[in-house]
C-alpha cells in the first residue's frame, strides 16, 4: 500500500514561499512557480500556493530513494515552517 502525507499551511506569506523554493533549491529540489510537482532523487512532491490566500498544500506521494518516508515528511515539514 502506497502512503501519502499532506501538509496545509495558511497565512504563508508571498516571501516565506519564495524562501521556501530557495532553501528546497538548496536541497536539490527544484519547485518553479505556484503550482507543480517537484521530483527528484525519487521524492514525488505535489504543491499548490495561492498567494491571494496565502494557502500553501504539499502532498508528499514518494519520498527520496534510500530516505525513511516519515522522516522526508518531517524535513519538508522543518523546511516549511522555518521561513518565518
Amino acid at each position: 500500500m502506497s502512503q501519502t502525507e499532506k501538509i496545509t499551511v495558511t497565512n504563508y506569506a508571498p516571501d516565506r514561499f519564495a524562501r521556501l523554493e530557495q532553501t528546497l533549491a538548496s536541497h536539490g529540489l527544484k519547485a518553479t512557480g505556484n503550482t507543480g510537482e517537484i521530483k527528484k532523487f525519487g521524492a514525488d512532491v505535489q504543491y499548490d500556493y495561492s498567494p491571494t490566500t496565502q494557502v500553501l498544500a504539499l502532498e508528499i506521494l514518494h519520498g527520496p530513494h534510500l530516505h525513511n518516508f516519515d522522516d522526508f515528511c518531517k524535513q519538508l515539514t522543518t523546511w516549511v515552517e522555518q521561513q518565518a
